[in-house]
């Protein structure tokens, strides 16, 4: 025997008469709900956290280790040659001339600091 109950329809406020299949599946969609909530707020925190990642290099140098960031280093140890030096923007805006060595250190511990972030940073 299905129960009968009285369902409210959230959309006008109103209610009606149902039975507790549909209440089960309301349910599991209110459940379902929460659990993309709540996995979206946990994106939201990681790409906040990989937004502001920086690093440190064996010389010192701070380096913002943001993906933007990631790709401009990429971009500069592609083109420079390997005894080359840059000028470089750091973290905290001062200018640096900096090596491709040192970039590619720096490159380096942005990718893992972002990987550590993808795996520990659960979603749910």
């Amino acid at each position: 025997m299905i129960s009968r109950f009285l369902i409210r329809d959230d959309i006008n406020g109103t209610y009606r008469e149902g039975n507790q299949i549909e209440i089960d599946a309301h349910n599991n969609f209110e459940n379902m709900m929460i659990i993309a909530t709540g996995r979206a707020q946990a994106k939201e925190r990681r790409k906040q956290s990989i937004n502001h990642i920086t690093v440190t290099t064996s010389t010192g140098n701070i380096f913002d280790g943001d993906e933007t960031s990631q790709q401009r280093m990429h971009r500069a140890i592609e083109i420079t040659e390997e005894n080359e030096t840059i000028e470089w923007i750091l973290a905290d805006n001062t200018k640096a001339t900096v090596t491709r060595a040192e970039l590619r250190e720096a490159l380096r511990l942005a990718f893992l600091k972002q990987a550590d972030l993808h795996i520990n940073q659960t979603e749910t």
